[in-house]
């Protein structure tokens, strides 16, 4: 777990289309990283595409059956590994590929779990025309141990949901983008026609809104795939905010800053 933009999840590595799938490539990275072949690929439950100069990235959550007595052999990738009940993860430990993943594997064992920092899987049926959302990211050391967190609200303002993620190692500009693509994948369960993000990061909303480059070519991966969600949406506007008026979403910044510290 040296940089792992979530807890619960195995690293990426590269694939050769032309030698294996995207399944057994999976299954290969099982074995190399527990020691353990599984017997048949495994079921692919979520996956993002993206293109940067040039190449295919993939993002694939999917799930697998280890035996309960298992000795995990851990590749240079990782240094540690946790084992963890469904009903003690936190919502900020994972990242969004791998909430989704649990969504539609246990979503009738954790129905029943607890709103707050627990995980919630009842949200489906959720829908919220007009959604206002609160972003923020932060760096201790830009570059640092960073983190990413959000808080989604209806028109009202009555908080739906908040959340974030551990990013590992980075700046504070990639934090601030990372928040802003979790809160869109996370809003797509209300099926909003019109979000309104409000953000305390003026150069992260005239990016967003086309007033300034992205020089930084560290950035453009996360832009790219930003705007593609935006894509997906009826209307998507983002407004700059003072520091003050983000102090949900910071102090969820902080809190999961906290926990990793």
């Amino acid at each position: 777990m040296n940089w792992s933009p979530g807890r619960y999840e195995l690293p990426g590595g590269k694939i050769d289309p032309a030698v294996e799938s995207l399944p057994e490539a999976l299954r290969r990275e099982v074995l190399e990283e527990t020691g353990y072949e599984l017997p048949n690929n495994p079921a692919v439950f979520h996956m993002v595409t993206e293109e940067w100069q040039g190449r295919s990235y993939v993002i694939a959550a999917y799930m697998v059956d280890l035996p309960k007595k298992i000795k995990v052999v851990l590749s240079n990738e990782h240094d540690a590994y946790e084992w963890a009940e469904l009903r003690n993860i936190q919502q900020f430990s994972l990242t969004s590929h791998t909430l989704e993943i649990l969504k539609q594997a246990f979503a009738n064992e954790l129905s029943s779990v607890n709103e707050g920092r627990s995980l919630r899987f009842d949200d489906k049926k959720a829908t919220s025309s007009e959604l206002i959302i609160y972003t923020d990211g932060g760096s201790r050391g830009n570059p640092g141990p960073s983190a990413s967190g959000y808080v989604i609200m209806d028109a009202a303002e009555t908080v739906l949901e908040e959340g974030g993620e551990y990013l590992g190692l980075t700046t504070n500009n990639q934090a601030e983008y990372q928040a802003v693509k979790l809160a869109l994948e996370q809003a797509a369960k209300y099926h909003p026609k019109d979000i309104s993000f409000r953000i305390d990061s003026e150069l992260v909303v005239r990016q967003m809104n086309g007033q300034y480059q992205i020089k930084n070519r560290d950035l453009w991966p996360v832009h790219a795939h930003i705007k593609e969600l935006v894509s997906k949406y009826p209307k998507v506007t983002f407004t700059h905010v003072r520091r003050e008026l983000n102090s949900m979403a910071d102090a969820k910044v902080n809190e999961i800053l906290n926990t990793h510290s």
